[in-house]
């Protein structure tokens, strides 16, 4: 998640005598459960900073340069692997999250990353890997 320095983030039930208990289980999901708890009793706007700095988004940028720092991500994410494998590794990274122990997370993505592994895409890219690291001796 990229923000503009100056966007600001909010549960502001609070503020209102109620409570934001659907938004504050995603705040708590990214953010420790202090700071959520810390936004969802005071609803005081967090700055883009702050919300960088307890995890609720990745980084801050100017907010002339918010577009071009948004494409420019979108874009070395397109080039960096074959969609299936950045769509399988982004479901894996989520599924083993919910998992409870170390061992249980590594047999959710072991045979996953192993598929990848013995994808015809994947070797055409690893031989051309192989062979650029070659031509450089």
């Amino acid at each position: 998640v990229v923000a503009a320095a100056e966007a600001a983030f909010q549960l502001p039930g609070a503020a209102d005598g109620g409570f934001c208990h659907t938004p504050a289980v995603s705040v708590a999901a990214r953010a420790a459960t202090r700071q959520a708890l810390e936004m969802a009793l005071l609803a005081e706007r967090v700055p883009a900073a702050r919300a960088a700095e307890i995890g609720l988004i990745n980084r801050v940028v100017p907010c002339a340069d918010l577009k071009g720092e948004v494409r420019r991500i979108a874009e070395k994410i397109a080039r960096a692997s074959p969609a299936h494998n950045m769509q399988q590794g982004k479901l894996t990274l989520y599924e083993q999250l919910s998992k409870s122990t170390l061992e249980e997370r590594y047999a959710v993505a072991e045979p996953v990353m192993l598929d990848m592994f013995a994808s015809p895409a994947y070797q055409d890219n690893m031989r051309a890997f192989l062979s650029r690291g070659k031509s450089k001796k």
